[in-house]
């Protein structure tokens, strides 16, 4: 009869921790996962750079900004996060056309306006083209700063 207990006790403790054994094996546990705004001049515009979830639907990813580029992404597929991870904002810069004019005077082509592409947030000192008018000195009506918008 003892052994019979014994037997019936064993087999209900094994169960059990059959049971817990399962569930923790199943579990991962949580995890870390830092966002960063992959350059030096992204700024964090809301959210959590930081977050500590058990499962990647929990993640909110944060909104970083960055003056002349377009969000791009991240370098990793959210979903497939399972780990402590760190993932970085991907960005496209944006280009613009910038006219200029020469009021009276040419180009070496001949063009009396030139349209160049400039990427946003650069020098167009570049790209100004050589223009010409016989008796005149060539100078700009403008100050020439970065770019960050079509202009003429």
């Amino acid at each position: 009869m003892l052994k019979k207990i014994a037997t019936i006790l064993l087999t209900v403790v094994l169960s059990f921790s059959a049971t817990f054994v399962g569930v923790g094996c199943g579990y991962q546990g949580s995890f870390t996962v830092t966002f960063l705004g992959g350059a030096e001049d992204a700024t964090l515009f809301s959210g959590e750079q930081v977050q500590t979830v058990e499962d990647y639907t929990q993640l909110e990813p944060p909104t970083y900004v960055r003056k002349g580029y377009n969000f791009d992404g991240w370098t990793i597929v959210l979903n497939q996060i399972k780990r402590d991870t760190v993932v970085k904002a991907m960005w496209t810069r944006y280009d613009f056309n910038v006219t200029f004019e020469a009021n009276g005077g040419k180009d070496y082509l001949g063009n009396t306006t030139v349209i160049k592409k400039v990427s946003s947030g650069s020098d167009i000192y570049d790209v100004v083209p050589k223009f010409q008018k016989e008796g005149y000195l060539l100078s700009w009506d403008t100050v020439f700063e970065p770019v960050n918008e079509s202009c003429v």
